[in-house]
């Protein structure tokens, strides 16, 4: 899914850095979703304001790429 970020914050869980992300996806800008990311699964130095490719499995965001 293409979508915009609307927030990054880092938190960790028994010592696993994991990111919440709130986004809007391209094609409907006014619905926002958030989410959890694992470290692993988004890019370094995320940002507010990117546009970016969010792949979801099962539910669960499993990989943000920047576009």
């Amino acid at each position: 899914m293409e979508a915009i970020l609307s927030a990054v914050q880092p938190f960790e869980i028994h010592g696993t850095l994991y990111y919440r992300i709130v986004y809007a996806s391209v094609g409907d800008p006014e619905r926002v979703a958030e989410g959890r990311v694992a470290t692993e699964g988004i890019y370094k130095d995320s940002q507010p304001g990117d546009r970016v490719d969010i792949r979801i499995l099962l539910g669960v965001i499993d990989e943000v790429k920047k576009l």
